[in-house]
Order: C-alpha cells, then sequence, then structure tokens
C-alpha cells in the first residue's frame, strides 16, 4: 500500500470531492483533510493503489458524495506492525529503514489509524476498509489470524457494523515471488463474513517480482473501487440533507436503439465505469491505447469499417439503453468472433433476468467473425428499457447483436422477410422476398462465405451436408436464417 512506482504528472490533477488525511508525521497537521494527490502514505512513499481506489470511487457514487481515505503504510513491514500489543518489539528489531517509516506513525500505525479515523468520523462515515500487505508474511497461516483480529479491533473501537463494513484484500503480485501467499489471502472471507479478495490477475509487475508497475497500481486501485462499490449501500441522503440521485445509464450520444433492429456493441450506454459498463482493464487494451473511436476502458478493436468490443472477460458487462417498438416474441442472431470454444455471455432487462444465455460457437481463428442465430426466443414488452449484456465466459469479440421479431410493422417485415426454397436442399435453394433481393452470401458454422450470388437462385451442389447461414441484402436491409444442406 506504501506504493513503489514512480508519481507521473498527471496523477497530480486535484478533484474538490476527493481528500485524504495527513497521518505522516513528516507531512504535518496530522489528521486534517487535505487534497488527495500521490504519494498518499507519506511525502517519501511512492505512487499505490489507493491513488485511483480513491478517483473510481468518486466516479461510482452520487456527485453529492465526497471521498476520504486515511492512508497508513509501512513498506515491507509484516502484518505485526498493525498490532498494537506486538508492534514496538517487532520496530526494535527491525532494519533502521523500516524503523524509520514507523517514525512516521510515531511507532503504532494501528493507534494512528484509529485517532485519525475518529477525527474523520466528526464530518463522515467510514464505509470500508482496503489491505494490501503479505510480502513479509508470505504463506504464513498466522497472517489470517492477524487480519481478523485488526478488523475485529477496529470495528469494535470505531463502532462499525461488521454487517456494513467490508474490507479488502488484494492478492500479490501474479507469478511473483509472494504469489504463494494468495492461497492463504483466499481463506480469509471464511474468517471475517464481510471480506472479500481483489484479484491481480494480468495486472504487469516490475522485474523485481515483488511490485507492480505504474500502471499496475492503477489498475489493482480500479479493481478494489470497483468491488467496494458492490459491497457498500447509500443511506439516501447527502450531506446537507438532499436526496440522493443514484447516477443512471444514458444512451449514446443520446439516441436509443431501436429494437426490433441492430445493437452495436461498441455503442453502450455512456456514465461511466460501474454505471454503463464493466471493465477488468485499465484503458482500451485493443487498439494500443490509441481512443480510436471511445476514450474510456471498455476494450474495442477496428475490423475493416467495423468496430467490435474485443477481449470480453467473464464478469464485464455493458448497458444499451433500448426502445423496444412493439411487443413480441424476438429472436436474436449475433455476429460474434471465437477463437476458443469457451466464450458464453447472458442478457437482462431492466436489471431483471430474462433467462437468456448466448453460448459462442468458435468461429475460426481470432479474428474471425460469423453471424450466429440464436435457437431460443424470448418477450419483449413496448417500451424504453434498458438491456444489460454480461460476460460469462472468457473470451469473446463481440460486434453486433440483431433482434427480429415476426410482430415488426408490415413495411419492415416486406423489407427483411425471405424464404428459402427449398430447406433442406441439396443441389440449390430460391430465395423469395417482397423486396428488392440485392445480395446473398452463404456462411459455414466458422462464418466462412462458401456461396454467393446476386440472384434469387443460389447453387449449393458443391456444399457437404451441415447448417449453414444465408444472408440476403434486401431493400438495404440485412436478414439471416439458417439453411440446412443435405446429400
Amino acid at each position: 500500500m506504501w506504493g513503489n512506482a514512480q508519481v507521473q504528472s498527471g496523477d497530480k490533477a486535484t478533484n474538490d470531492r476527493l481528500k485524504m488525511m495527513s497521518t505522516a508525521n513528516s507531512r504535518g497537521n496530522v489528521g486534517s483533510w487535505i487534497p488527495a494527490v500521490p504519494p498518499m502514505c507519506a511525502p517519501g512513499a511512492g505512487y499505490s493503489l489507493a491513488d485511483n481506489f480513491i478517483r473510481t470511487m468518486a466516479d461510482g457514487v452520487p456527485e453529492c458524495i465526497s471521498i476520504g481515505i486515511i492512508p497508513v503504510a509501512i513498506a515491507g513491514a509484516s502484518f505485526k506492525a498493525f498490532d498494537p500489543n506486538q508492534c514496538k518489539s517487532y520496530f526494535s528489531s527491525s532494519e533502521s529503514w523500516l524503523q524509520n517509516m514507523a517514525k512516521e506513525y510515531d511507532n503504532d500505525p494501528y493507534n494512528r489509524i484509529l485517532k485519525c479515523a475518529k477525527i474523520a468520523q466528526e464530518t463522515g462515515v467510514i464505509k470500508g476498509i482496503i489491505v494490501h500487505q503479505g510480502e513479509s508474511d508470505s504463506g504464513q497461516q498466522s497472517w489470517l489470524t492477524m487480519v481478523q483480529t485488526f478488523y475485529d479491533n477496529i470495528c469494535k473501537e470505531l463502532g462499525l457494523d461488521p454487517k456494513k463494513t467490508p474490507i479488502l484484500v488484494g492478492q500479490m503480485l501474479e507469478g511473483g515471488s509472494c504469489a504463494g501467499h494468495n492461497s492463504v489471502i483466499a481463506q480469509l472471507p471464511n474468517k471475517i463474513s464481510n471480506c472479500a479478495v481483489v484479484s491481480t490477475s494480468n495486472i504487469p509487475g516490475e522485474s523485481d517480482r515483488l511490485h507492480f508497475t505504474h500502471d499496475g497500481y492503477k489498475e489493482l486501485g480500479k479493481r478494489y473501487a470497483e468491488k467496494m462499490l458492490t459491497m457498500i449501500d447509500f443511506d439516501g441522503k447527502c450531506p446537507e440533507g438532499g436526496e440522493i440521485i443514484q447516477k443512471t445509464s444514458t444512451p449514446y450520444k443520446g439516441v436509443a436503439a431501436k429494437l426490433p433492429g441492430t445493437i452495436e456493441a461498441e455503442n453502450y450506454d455512456e456514465g461511466g465505469s460501474n454505471v454503463a459498463w464493466y471493465d477488468l482493464s485499465s484503458g482500451n487494451n485493443c487498439d494500443d491505447y490509441t481512443n480510436e473511436y471511445r476514450s474510456d476502458d471498455v476494450d474495442i478493436k477496428k475490423d475493416g469499417n467495423a468496430y467490435i468490443v474485443g477481449s470480453c472477460q467473464s464478469g464485464e458487462w455493458m448497458k444499451y439503453t433500448v426502445d423496444v417498438q412493439t411487443d413480441g416474441e424476438y429472436e436474436l442472431t449475433v455476429r460474434v468472433g471465437e477463437g476458443g470454444s469457451s466464450g458464453k455471455f447472458s442478457l437482462s432487462m431492466d436489471d431483471k433476468s430474462i433467462d437468456y444465455t448466448v453460448n459462442v460457437e468458435k468461429t475460426g481463428d481470432w479474428g474471425t467473425y460469423a453471424e450466429q442465430v440464436q435457437s431460443k426466443k424470448f418477450n419483449l414488452k413496448k417500451g424504453t428499457h434498458v438491456l444489460k449484456l454480461t460476460i460469462d465466459s472468457d473470451w469473446v469479440d463481440i460486434d453486433w447483436l440483431k433482434f427480429t421479431t415476426d410482430n415488426t410493422d408490415v413495411e419492415t417485415i416486406v423489407k427483411r422477410d425471405f424464404a428459402i426454397v427449398p430447406n433442406p436442399a441439396s443441389t440449390a435453394i430460391y430465395i423469395y422476398s417482397n423486396g428488392e433481393i440485392e445480395d446473398i452470401a452463404i456462411s459455414n458454422a466458422i462464418g466462412d462465405v462458401v456461396a454467393k450470388s446476386k440472384e434469387s437462385k443460389v447453387d449449393v451442389s458443391n456444399l457437404p451436408t451441415g447448417v449453414y447461414f444465408v444472408k440476403a441484402t434486401i431493400d438495404g436491409v440485412n436478414a439471416v436464417k439458417k439453411l440446412v444442406v443435405t446429400k
């Protein structure tokens, strides 16, 4: 938590809603609120996860709420440093550099936390505790007892309700020298019921195999905050007594997607992290952080002229405000890319499950996309709703989702509807439609186009037995249907 990365100029931006308490003697005015800028723990500390934690927290709560943090940390110390019954003997036998850090808190970090926390309670409410420590206690089961005792004592002495005061503990650097301690950390929720472990999976570290890079600390702080936001609640009142207006997502560029119709995956709602979307990585990993299409953490890649939400991981989600034009039973077609076989996502509407899961079939190598028609249908009600797409299993790329219904107005049916005769077929098929057929393309299960035509007749005599997808462009509108070829 002390932080080992160098503070960058961009880290120094201030926000009137973000405060930190001065806790270190070398900073002076211990117990006073000051702007939350790094280094937080002490003037000699580095950039840490606490810096982006507080910024991400502010993005996820109502704007009438200010966020304060009480940073107390000692680099390289055992958790004994935070036990008032062990800290003095522990420091007396420690290296001189660690003893100098301990002097920042009068050789008693635990009581410095208590002192500052009680001052904070005069004007605010303590909502949670974050811990990132373990290198010096790596692999020791006694660490669990020390953290549990610390948590229990803090709650008791500050009058905190453990059921309403979560504690978050982060893993050690994945693949690092102390990664073995992660198996010990994983046991803590069994001892503290209101506890969660923050993953360090895929977070970059330094060559010393102990510390995170600057971007690594930034990502870890983001993960801490996003987890904390799911575990705390608000009392419905702003500090001034007014009602809290909870943040909600809004349609991309102010226009809800019309259904029946197509939702482009990259046009998810606006509103920010944990409001309109949730992503596990910082920045857009898919475009080398150039932010060509949108400037946030959702990973968007370009494929020709199309933009695609890529590298989707389990737990990520996006919201889409939709305008359902008519009640009815809807069918879903998705254009996706899947280089493995495990991609899966589910849909919900207005935060209620509609019991709809899309198991993505392999489309070939990564970068290959295919349209996949889903066999299951579902009912939608006319009106404005918020559709949520949640990734349930790594990995998958998503281009678009197309919703169609037999209850579409007559004009739309004329443009989109077509019939395949015969189906199943063995030698040729004929496409019948009330609109003008502009193009026909037949694709196999992995998205390869195996037959094309500008005419209503398409030769399928060379296609092996199997299931195919016929995409017809009729009066400028694309529609897709299944075709079965038999021999």
